[in-house]
């Protein structure tokens, strides 16, 4: 949350008076709320002069505090204005919040009624969870006759157990962790296209379309060739071959794709000669 301030001082229309208040910069987000505690004060030549401090009335963030004040009652005998603003802030933001709660939920393992094995390993989860963010879930957990939804038990046996984590993760708060995520992009995609997470599979799909190279423009070719939807992804690849052109009609990935994706590769040649 950034929150920041701004002092302000205005020559007033009204003679020998000057305006004093405090501006509140943010915060921006819908969720955020700040409750500031300020108190604004001249020293007048080793004595405090009180211009204002907050209450519990609801203020204009914008004009904290906004007072007319005499010059003459704030000026030091050698004519200099020194004034303190002292701030205090609370800080809320009932979307972080609720994050939070629902990681250490997860974290902690509380009421849980699901359990993820991947190999040896166990993950314990919820069913509301799950089938919340994921409708294969949601179809397995509801069909009394399945296994799992008897059980309660869900065995994987396609994904490593640190994927699979972080997609969890994303279901209880919203986020992912971006350094698991840089390593194991492909894997955590392939993951949120089985399961129907499209707001994961978004977040996977911006970040290959930034990492587009030379080198790895094969596997991103048999991503595209793959799975369905991936528009933001054919768009990047498209950018990136108008952009690069030469050196990738000159080198050993083209060759490959046009073996391997022949219809792509005159797609994608199509395409840039269209927009010439």
């Amino acid at each position: 949350m950034k929150v920041s301030f701004e002092l302000c001082i205005e020559i007033s229309n009204k003679a020998n008076y000057f305006a004093i208040w405090l501006r509140q910069l943010g915060p921006n987000g819908f969720n955020e709320n700040v409750n500031t505690k300020y108190r604004i004060y001249a020293d007048k030549d080793g004595k405090i002069v009180e211009i204002s401090r907050s209450t519990y009335n609801f203020e204009n963030q914008e004009r904290l505090g906004y007072s007319l004040v005499l010059i003459e009652e704030l000026l030091r005998s050698n004519g200099k204005l020194c004034l303190h603003c002292e701030i205090g802030i609370d800080c809320y933001n009932s979307i972080e919040n609720l994050k939070n709660k629902y990681r250490k939920m997860f974290k902690n393992e509380e009421f849980t009624d699901c359990v993820i094995k991947i190999g040896d390993e166990v993950i314990k989860t919820h069913r509301n969870i799950l089938s919340q963010n994921s409708e294969v879930f949601h179809k397995m957990f509801e069909q009394n006759g399945m296994n799992e939804s008897q059980t309660g038990e869900v065995i994987i046996s396609d994904t490593t157990i640190e994927c699979f984590r972080a997609m969890l993760e994303f279901f209880y708060t919203g986020e992912i962790d971006k350094d698991l995520l840089g390593i194991n992009v492909f894997e955590i995609f392939a993951l949120a296209d089985k399961y129907q997470v499209n707001s994961l599979k978004y977040e996977c799909e911006c970040l290959m379309a930034s990492k587009i190279d030379i080198q790895s423009i094969v596997k991103y070719c048999n991503i595209i060739n793959l799975y369905e939807d991936t528009f933001i992804l054919k768009d990047a690849f498209k950018d990136f071959f108008r952009l690069k052109i030469k050196e990738i009609l000159h080198s050993n990935e083209w060759e490959e794709i046009k073996n391997i994706y022949p219809k792509m590769a005159f797609q994608f040649l199509e395409s840039f000669i269209d927009e010439k």
